[in-house]
């Protein structure tokens, strides 16, 4: 198998891997509102417990923030990072 094979296989492959990704996390997501809406703290399976807490978290409103500071002090909080993204598209093949 040529490296072009590989990599097109590899392609492929990390496409039918998100896309299953997805669907899991959509399962998990639905399966997750019917915990919540069953208003317990625990559910014991036949397998595994599943617990249910409840607590308050606090985030800060970038919004808020950019509007009070100024471009200047807003740049002496703001970090960098280096990020890789990977776009996933249907192939299109011209027929020869």
């Amino acid at each position: 198998m040529t490296a072009s094979a590989n990599l097109a296989s590899l392609a492929d492959l990390y496409a039918y891997a998100k896309a299953e990704a997805a669907a899991a996390a959509k399962r998990v997501a639905d399966l997750r509102e019917q915990i919540l809406a069953a208003g317990v703290d625990k559910i014991d399976g036949d397998r595994f417990t599943v617990s249910v807490s409840h607590a308050m978290r606090a985030s800060i409103d970038t919004t808020l923030v950019r509007e009070l500071l100024s471009k200047e002090d807003l740049a002496l909080v703001t970090k960098e990072s280096p990020v890789a993204s990977i776009r996933v598209k249907a192939a299109v093949r011209v027929a020869a």
